[in-house]
């Protein structure tokens, strides 16, 4: 943006003269092979601090950088410059910087009249930043932070002591009960994992199983020396920090906080020999084979949604989850959710949720959308079962045309951050509606997309 060309150099100059290097995307990021967004997500990921300069203009990336920001837990610091006689600000930047203001850690929110003056606060805060930082490593021991705890701005003094542990089960999520009809899918991944697959996975739509069924598979195997860790990694954007949180899992080292070098994690990581359960994988195929060869005596197995655009399970050896075979296995987790099904109502359940996809959770879903309504079984089953989009109807039932039309317009975002907030100053819906459709497992804002159980509103 032109209108901040002198700032940027500002804090470029004030950044150097403290000892550290700014990235700024108009000048830095050159020609590169991805998107714009793939370039200043992945730059953002290696930085210490997130630093915003606005005047009155808005620029198309302005609020996904802030939310990727806030979601890989960098130091916020963001300057307004004060509007001159006759000045108007974006309407869109006045609604981001009042969304801003929300975050509840690690924000810093200044104002500044022209160059000098913002090159003088940058200088005052980033100093502030290294005395707090300098403040952690003499609490706890002089060593690195993970990400939101101003690791970067200082050098490790010293290691803390770590102590060595089995992973525990218990961390991980118990199968559903009444579970049904997955039992070859689970055998024939149990059979891979003695043959000595060290990939495997379940693929499906949302609502599929796919998490029911690993939890089940996690259950039932307990063959590796160094246990069974369970990372739910729908919310992580990035594959070493994937290999922390596994770190984390063996290695204790007396505060969460503690970011290992990736010479440590990959010498510590190599020799474990456990199973590896990684649910609700988004990242791409490449990270996914990655992390499973940092650590080459465990065997991993991953859940995630294929699309054309996106297959994260391309080096997986993978067992699609489609719906229920057996009409009984569908009547039978249905009336644990609803209660008895009365026979005459029995056909229309089942063809509604083989019309919804069949798995567990769109049967669950349609099980607590009729529990819901004050209609007979039948007449809104088969309701349900004549939409053209049946997972529509669901949401229909429970949140009205409010919830439907809040749900496609979420899904016209495409990615987005898992900000509430954020996502209803976006989109004009209330920010509590999305929190209870995201409470309710329609809208899952860490996928590649919005996704609403069995059917893709894109």
């Amino acid at each position: 943006m032109q209108e901040l060309a002198d700032e940027r150099r500002a804090v470029e100059t004030a950044l150097e003269a403290a000892g550290m290097e700014a990235f700024v995307f108009e000048t830095d990021a050159g020609a590169q092979p991805g998107s714009a967004v793939t370039t200043y997500r992945e730059a953002l990921l290696e930085c210490d601090v997130y630093l915003g300069v606005f005047a009155s203009g808005w620029g198309d990336y302005t609020r996904d950088e802030f939310e990727t920001a806030v979601r890989a837990g960098l130091p916020l610091l963001l300057y307004q410059r004060e509007l001159r006689g006759g000045e108007g600000r974006d309407r869109r930047l006045e609604d981001f910087l009042e969304q801003a203001g929300h975050v509840e850690e690690g924000l810093t929110i200044g104002r500044y009249r022209g160059p000098d003056d913002l090159a003088a606060s940058v200088a005052r805060d980033v100093a502030e930043l290294r005395d707090q930082a300098v403040r952690h490593r003499r609490l706890a021991g002089g060593y690195r932070y993970r990400h939101g705890s101003l690791g970067g701005l200082i050098d490790a003094a010293s290691e803390p002591v770590v102590k060595t542990r089995r992973a525990s089960r218990a961390e991980c999520r118990s199968p559903p009960d009444p579970f049904v009809d997955r039992a070859e899918a689970i055998a024939k991944l149990r059979a891979a994992i003695d043959k000595g697959d060290r990939l495997v996975g379940f693929a499906g739509l949302p609502g599929a199983g796919k998490s029911a069924t690993l939890a089940r598979l996690v259950a039932e195997v307990d063959s590796h020396p160094d246990g069974t860790v369970c990372v739910a990694a729908g919310e992580i954007v990035a594959a070493s920090d994937v290999l922390v949180e596994l770190w984390h899992r063996f290695y204790d080292a007396g505060d969460d906080r503690y970011q290992p070098a990736a010479e440590r994690l990959e010498r510590d990581l190599a020799g474990r020999q456990a199973l590896v359960a990684i649910d609700d994988v988004t990242l791409d195929a490449d990270d996914v084979e990655g992390i499973a060869g940092v650590m080459p005596r465990s065997a991993f197995a991953v859940t995630g949604v294929r699309s054309a655009e996106r297959d994260p399970l391309a080096y997986v050896k993978a067992v699609n989850l489609e719906g229920f075979h057996e009409d009984d296995d569908i009547v039978e987790l249905f009336a644990a959710e609803y209660g008895e099904v009365p026979a005459p109502a029995r056909a229309a359940v089942v063809t509604a949720c083989r019309a919804a996809g069949g798995g567990p959770g769109a049967v669950k879903r349609l099980a607590t959308a009729a529990w819901a309504s004050n209609d007979p079984l039948e007449s809104w089953a088969k309701r349900a079962a004549t939409s053209a989009n049946p997972m529509r109807a669901i949401v229909e039932s429970q949140f009205g045309a409010d919830g439907v039309t809040a749900v496609e317009m979420i899904a016209s975002l495409g990615p987005t951050a898992p900000m509430p907030g954020a996502v209803a100053a976006r989109v004009g819906i209330p920010e509590e509606l999305i929190r209870r459709l995201e409470a309710a497992g329609f809208v899952r804002s860490a996928s590649p997309r919005y996704l609403v159980d069995g059917a893709v509103y894109a």
